[in-house]
């Protein structure tokens, strides 16, 4: 008899164990879903319109001769899925 009644307990608070670790793990996902983040802020800004065929590892290899920098223009625009910018959609980029 006692565990029928133990079981419905450890039942909710496994998923409530599993609910905050999941929570913990997508709040340390950067760019996006945090507050931590993975780069500074530059000192200046400017905005530029997205091109049909650019990619941000195309407008980062633009900028800087190196497509590595797109994480650090997804963070800057609070960009979710960084593979879904549009033409004609506006960017921050950092000036020098």
């Amino acid at each position: 008899m006692k565990n029928r009644k133990i079981l419905p307990i450890l039942t909710i608070l496994i998923i409530l164990i599993s609910v905050t670790i999941y929570a913990l793990a997508e709040r340390e996902k950067t760019p996006n879903g945090s507050d931590k983040k993975m780069f500074s802020p530059p000192e200046k800004t400017k905005w530029i319109e997205v091109k049909d065929g650019e990619s941000l590892s195309v407008i980062a290899a633009k900028l800087e001769n190196s497509s590595w920098n797109w994480q650090y223009l997804a963070e800057l625009n609070g960009l979710e899925n960084p593979s879904l910018i549009k033409p004609g959609q506006k960017l921050k980029i950092p000036v020098k």
